[in-house]
């Protein structure tokens, strides 16, 4: 019969399981560099979340960018609408040259060169009906009654100005 090495066995058994828990821990650690499927699609997907809340906010600054630019261009197409009205009052008034209104303080401002009847009705509005308590006004007071440009303002001063030192 066979005896048995109690102790040979021992030392086998311990190998086996060295060998068990180093295949184990193998299975569990990344391979050379790389990671589990598990952690590596979790690492994908929390990058995916980060491009895509870039990509709202550059699409939020690009609508925030496009109404900013769509103001802008509105505003300049009122004001270029509004330069274009005062040049042809201007333009209007300089061919009218040979009309000269009667003087005097008590002339009404609708006989100013260059106040036509909206221009007349801002300034009844705001209770300036003669050419006299017209020339009292500032050119900057007389543009914001007028809705008119302060150089605008002050030909329409001059005007009204001849207008008084007539007989």
């Amino acid at each position: 019969m066979a005896t048995i090495d109690l102790g040979e066995i021992l030392k086998q058994h311990q190998d086996l399981l060295v060998q068990a828990r180093e295949q184990l821990e193998a299975a569990h650690e990344p391979q050379a560099g790389r990671l589990p499927a598990k952690l590596l699609i979790q690492a994908k997907e929390a990058q995916l979340q980060r491009i895509e809340a870039r990509l709202e906010e550059t699409q939020q600054a690009r609508e925030a960018a496009i109404a900013r630019y769509d103001a802008t261009l509105e505003r300049n197409r009122q004001q270029a609408k509004k330069l274009r009205k005062e040049l042809k009052e201007l333009q209007e008034a300089a061919k009218g040259g040979g009309h000269r209104p009667k003087g005097g303080a008590e002339t009404p401002v609708k006989e100013v060169q260059g106040i036509g009847a909206k221009f007349a009705q801002r300034l009844e509005e705001a209770e300036i009906g003669t050419v006299g308590a017209l020339v009292k006004l500032e050119p900057k007071r007389l543009a914001k009654i007028l809705d008119a440009s302060e150089g605008r303002a002050e030909i329409i001063l001059d005007e009204a100005k001849k207008v008084l030192r007539q007989p």
